[in-house]
C-alpha cells in the first residue's frame, strides 16, 4: 500500500576492477582466510563500477559469517559514492526498487542483532542521514527489525518531533511490531498534543495494517483499557480491530472522495493470525463491549467476533491433519485426489499453510497442485 517515490542523483561512471577470488597456497591461519576474504569482498564492492554486480557482492557481505563482515558494510554504507554506484539510475524510482533498499533489508532480515546496532550508526552518521534517498531507505529498514534495541528506539523517538521525522519515524515504530515499540508508541500518542482526529487517522490508515501481531493486539488492548475520553476515537479504534470499512466517513472524513478505493489501507486477512492472537482478540471483543460503544461498533464487534470463531473452529476440528494433507500431495494418485480436494474445499481457512508449503522444497506435482488451489481463491 505505501509507495513512496524518490529522485536519485547521476553519479560519475568509473573504471571496473575485478579483484574477487582466491590468492595463494601458503597456509594461514583461519582467522587470517576469513579477514582477507572480508576484506577482498569488500574492495571488489569499491571497484566495481556495475550496479547489479555491487548489489549482489553487498547482499553477499551482508549474508557472510565471517567476522568483520557488518563493519565493512558499515563503512560502505556511510560513503555517498558507494550509495552513488548502487543507485546511479537519475530519474524518478519507487523506494522499493533502489538496490540500496534492497541491500539494507537483506541484512535486517538476515542478521537482526547486528542489523540492530548498524541502524544505529547509521542513524548518527550526519553524511548517510544528510541525503533524502538514504533517509528514507534507513526508515524503511526500521520496519524490519523485530526486537529493536532501545538505542535504536531512542535515535527513532527523537524523530517524532516536528522539526525532525515524525511521520516515517512513527510509521518505522508501527512496523516494528515489537513489545518495545509498542510501549514507545503508545506514551507518544497519548501527549496532550495528539489530537483525536490525529490519533483515529493513526489508526485507519497505519495500525489497521499489522492489526494481527500480538504485540499491536496488546497495544489495542492497553489503549482501551487506559480509558479512551473521545468517543468517536474509541468507537474507531475498536473497529479497525474487528472490522474493515472501506471509504467509511468516519474512517476517512476528508479522503473518502478524493482517493481511489485501491490507495486505501488494507487489513491482512484474518486467517493469517495465530490461534493465540485469536483467543486474545475474542476477549478483547467482550472487553469492548462493557465500553460505551455505538451500534456500529456493536456491529464490527460481532462481525469480527463470527470470523474469528470460525477458523477456531476449523483450526480444532481439522488443523491437525493440514500439514499431512499438503505431504499427501506428493503420494498416491488416490492420495494426491483425495488431498487436493480437501484442500480446495477448506480453501481461504487453509491458505497461509498452502503459501507456506510453496516456500520449501516441492515436488513438481505438488507444487502444481498447491498453486491450482490458491488460484481458485483468487476467483
Amino acid at each position: 500500500m505505501k509507495k513512496v517515490y524518490l529522485v536519485i542523483g547521476a553519479a560519475a561512471s568509473l573504471a571496473c576492477l575485478p579483484i574477487y577470488g582466491c590468492t595463494g597456497q601458503v597456509p594461514v591461519p583461519q582467522s587470517a582466510h576469513v579477514q582477507q576474504s572480508t576484506k577482498k569482498l569488500a574492495d571488489a564492492i569499491r571497484s566495481s563500477a556495475d550496479p547489479e554486480e555491487i548489489e549482489r557482492l553487498s547482499i553477499e557481505l551482508v549474508k557472510s559469517k565471517e567476522s568483520g563482515a557488518i563493519n565493512e558494510l558499515e563503512s560502505l554504507l556511510v560513503d555517498p559514492e558507494y550509495s552513488r554506484r548502487l543507485d546511479p539510475n537519475a530519474k524518478l524510482v519507487a523506494l522499493t526498487d533502489l538496490r540500496l533498499y534492497t541491500v539494507l533489508k537483506t541484512l535486517v532480515r538476515a542478521r537482526q542483532k547486528e542489523s540492530s546496532d548498524l541502524l544505529v550508526k547509521l542513524a548518527k552518521n550526519n553524511q548517510f542521514m544528510s541525503s533524502g534517498v538514504r533517509r528514507s531507505v534507513f526508515f524503511s529498514a526500521c520496519e524490519e527489525v523485530q526486537e529493536p534495541s532501545s538505542d535504536l528506539l531512542d535515535i527513532l523517538e527523537m524523530q517524532l518531533l516536528p522539526s525532525a521525522d515524525p511521520n516515517s519515524a512513527l510509521t518505522a515504530i508501527i512496523w516494528m511490531r515489537s513489545t518495545a515499540a509498542c510501549e514507545r508508541l503508545h506514551k507518544h500518542i497519548n501527549k496532550p498534543d495528539w489530537t483525536p482526529e490525529r490519533k483515529r487517522g493513526l489508526f485507519v490508515w497505519d495500525i489497521i495494517q499489522v492489526r494481527n501481531a500480538p504485540a499491536i493486539v496488546k497495544f489495542y488492548e492497553d489503549e482501551l483499557r487506559s480509558g479512551v475520553k473521545d468517543d468517536a476515537t474509541r468507537n474507531v479504534i475498536i473497529q479497525t480491530l474487528f472490522d474493515y470499512r472501506l471509504k467509511d466517513p468516519d474512517w476517512y472524513p476528508y479522503q473518502a472522495i478524493s482517493v481511489e478505493a485501491n490507495q486505501f489501507p488494507k487489513p491482512p486477512p484474518r486467517v493469517e493470525a495465530s490461534t493465540e492472537v485469536l483467543e486474545k482478540l475474542l476477549k478483547l471483543a467482550d472487553y469492548s463491549e462493557t465500553l460505551n460503544i455505538n451500534k456500529k461498533t456493536m456491529e464490527s464487534i460481532a462481525k469480527g467476533r463470527k470470523e474469528i470463531t470460525r477458523i477456531l473452529d476449523f483450526r480444532q476440528a481439522h488443523g491437525a491433519k493440514i500439514p499431512q494433507l499438503i505431504k499427501d500431495l506428493d503420494g498416491t494418485f488416490t492420495a494426491r485426489d483425495k488431498a487436493t480436494r480437501e484442500l480446495t474445499e477448506f480453501g481461504d481457512l487453509v491458505e497461509p499453510e498452502l503459501r507456506q508449503a510453496l516456500q520449501g522444497n516441492l515436488s513438481v506435482e505438488s507444487r502444481r497442485r498447491i498453486e491450482e488451489i490458491l488460484g481458485k481463491l483468487k476467483k
